[in-house]
């Protein structure tokens, strides 16, 4: 059920519907192998009865963006791009499309996966998902016998990563990516580790999942915020704890700061997760 509550003209409102995303002639996708049993457990369950706003699909448009620069990439180092691979396992047809294999400037053969993310994903170099999925776009490489048949042998896996809140200004800081765009390597797998985790993410999506993990409800931590009485915005924001809250407070000016405990969260479950109303965790029958 969509809704379109903020009357999004149509030219925005049908764009936004707009998602040829198939998983193929499989069982399960990478995408969702990767991700919470849980969550696909109750999309299966509660499909037709999610409701979601038309405006929440505006990271669509960023999938767009990436298939256009796909779809118009074309050079010699270009190898293979937007292919879907197949494999099973244990009586589970397993399916996975790669966005690009390229040839780097340095000669090595690469597979790439593009993401249109944020500055933070590439300073704390968010991966471990990605690592996941692209890992497994090379294990469906070998067990399909696509890089075989195509004498490919891959050499790195990297993140292509286009950053949309990237500030010019900002260039220079300390961690601060010098480009909107940034590369990042990803630890390439055995094929023993890519076929163990493959068939544990089976098991688990195969049996009655009991609730998310903290990684896939995007688990936030507590925060202080050392404040001055006379202004809004923190002097320092401290993660590890309300004592090194105290202790910096003591050793600037204690009678001028305070201390605003900010509680973390579990921002998915919050903001962007379709089935948290039907999620016994979150929302408690």
């Amino acid at each position: 059920m969509l809704t379109n509550k903020y009357n999004l003209p149509p030219p925005f409102y049908y764009a936004l519907q707009w998602d040829d995303y198939t998983k193929g002639d499989s069982d399960i996708s990478v995408s969702t192998l990767i991700d919470s049993p849980m969550i696909a457990y109750l999309k299966k369950r509660h499909g037709k009865e999610i409701q979601r706003d038309v405006s929440d699909y505006s990271y669509i448009l960023d999938g767009k963006a990436e298939d256009v620069v796909i779809e118009n990439t074309e050079g010699p180092e270009i190898l293979h791009k937007q292919r879907r691979l197949f494999s099973t396992v244990d009586g589970v047809k397993v399916s996975g499309m790669f966005d690009v294999l390229y040839q780097d400037w340095d000669g090595a053969t690469v597979l790439g996966d593009l993401k249109r993310t944020s500055v933070w994903s590439i300073i704390k170099k968010n991966s471990r998902k990605w690592e996941a999925q692209l890992n497994l776009y090379h294990w469906l490489g070998v067990e399909s016998g696509f890089f075989e048949d195509h004498d490919i042998k891959i050499d790195r896996l990297a993140i292509l990563a286009s950053i949309r809140d990237w500030v010019r200004s900002k260039r220079g800081e300390d961690n601060y990516p010098p480009s909107p765009f940034a590369v990042l390597d990803i630890d390439l797998w055995t094929h023993e580790k890519g076929t163990s985790y493959v068939k544990e993410q089976l098991r688990l999506h195969s049996s009655h999942p009991k609730q998310c993990s903290d990684e896939d409800r995007w688990k936030t931590k507590d925060e202080w915020a050392v404040k001055k009485k006379t202004q809004k915005r923190a002097v320092r924001v401290i993660k590890t704890g309300e004592h090194d809250a105290l202790r910096f407070i003591e050793s600037k000016f204690p009678e001028k700061l305070f201390i605003e405990h900010r509680p973390g969260g579990y921002r998915r479950c919050e903001d962007y997760c379709d089935v948290s109303n039907f999620c016994p965790i979150w929302r408690p029958m």
